[in-house]
């Protein structure tokens, strides 16, 4: 248990005729001699929620941030280290799917909401111009009762 790597395998001591178990894998240490990769897996870990959360606008951003961060940096000390990058690079898919479902639906309810109030105005100017033009034919048609129906309408 000096730190080197164990033989997981039943070895017998012919000194002793006594059978040596192997280590338990607590105290064996992974594949690289490393420690675990954190940042990675707090980036990952961040990025489900994220991914779930995205649509919350304060909260969604701040996870997606931080779990995108955390993970690119897992990503670089894992690389410098040559520790394992896989919860890194999951952390960043995650994070970056959570991001760009945000954007995306931010963009398009920015187009929407653009694209209903020129409708609206549109309609609001088609309305008005309708009622202007059907109240002058109206006046019109009355003549010199048109003001007696102005005098109504006041009352009214």
């Amino acid at each position: 248990m000096n730190g080197q790597h164990l033989d997981r395998s039943v070895q017998t001591n012919s000194d002793t005729n006594r059978t040596t178990l192997p280590a338990p894998a607590s105290v064996v240490p992974n594949r690289r001699g490393t420690s675990l990769p954190f940042l990675g897996i707090a980036g990952m870990i961040i990025g489900l929620p994220a991914l779930v959360l995205f649509w919350v606008p304060a909260l969604g951003w701040l996870l997606m941030l931080v779990g995108l961060a955390l993970s690119v940096a897992g990503l670089i000390v894992g690389k410098v280290r040559e520790q394992p990058v896989g919860f890194a690079t999951a952390g960043v898919i995650l994070n970056s799917i959570a991001l760009t479902i945000h954007n995306s639906i931010a963009m398009v309810t920015s187009i929407a909401q653009s694209f209903f109030e020129e409708l609206s105005a549109i309609v609001v100017s088609i309305v008005e111009n309708f009622i202007q033009r059907t109240v002058n034919a109206m006046y019109e048609l009355l003549g010199p009762l048109g003001a007696l129906l102005d005098l109504l309408l006041l009352f009214f």
